[in-house]
């Protein structure tokens, strides 16, 4: 069936509750912090939630959320029903090379595959561990992962002059938060982030499971795709791992 259209929003974006909260954080509630949140676990992080730094964070990404990306994905779930889907069905995998960390346009447009291989040169890094850190330095990582995010978030790409520095970001650094903090807005569960190799490629494989959508993985890849550097392992490896896909 056609998704129904995406409404206009109106009104302006209400704080989520922050509540204190206990325990130790799972990969889920790192997403729901990236992506402004409140987490379901974890004490130190609902702590810091209690900041007016990080409700400020929270309040400007979930406006651009809620009033621009999310109302963007929902035009594009429509388009793709009446003229993707009837060519090409429901393929299992999507092949994204050159598209970097860009998981959300890829899911609005095929939202029915159950795995996303994502190929870019932005560096993998890695799930933040940010109960470990000190809570003044997660703090002032947050603009860094604010200014790496909202490209993606508004656009989907990068622009390669600035994410040397938004990737180098302190607590949070590479293309891993990013695409946690995107499946955070999306309200994912997250069960796993691995880090891996791709035919010696550095990668990173995140399971979790949608609402309303079941569960999914998503492969990023850092890696270079010229003739030069496409050979060896890395175009051994995709053939293995892409078989039947969509790219």
């Amino acid at each position: 069936p056609t998704p129904d259209p995406i409404p206009e929003p109106a009104g302006t974006e209400l704080p989520e509750p922050f509540a204190p909260d206990s325990g130790q954080a799972a990969p889920t509630d790192i997403a729901r912090f990236l992506a402004g949140r409140p987490v379901r676990e974890g004490a130190r992080l609902s702590q810091i939630q209690q900041s007016g730094e990080y409700r400020s964070y929270s309040r400007d990404t979930l406006q651009k959320w809620k009033f621009r990306t999310s109302r963007r994905i929902g035009h594009q779930d429509i388009w793709q029903s009446n003229n993707i889907a009837p060519l090409i069905g429901s393929p299992r995998t999507l092949l994204y090379p050159f598209g970097g960390p860009d998981l959300l346009y890829g899911m609005s447009l095929f939202p029915n595959s159950s795995r996303y291989i994502l190929l870019g040169l932005e560096p993998v890094g890695s799930a933040p561990a940010l109960e470990n850190i000190d809570p003044t330095s997660v703090v002032g990582s947050l603009p860094g992962h604010a200014r790496a995010a909202e490209t993606q978030l508004l656009h989907g790409y990068f622009i390669t002059k600035d994410m040397k520095t938004d990737f180098s970001n302190g607590a949070m650094q590479g293309v891993t938060p990013v695409l946690l903090s995107a499946l955070g807005l999306m309200e994912a569960q997250v069960h796993s982030v691995s880090g891996t190799s791709a035919g010696g490629n550095p990668a990173v494989e995140i399971d979790f499971t949608l609402p309303g959508r079941g569960r999914k993985s998503v492969v990023y890849v850092s890696g270079d795709l010229s003739n030069g550097g496409f050979k060896g392992g890395y175009s051994s490896w995709l053939p293995s791992n892409a078989s039947g896909s969509t790219a």
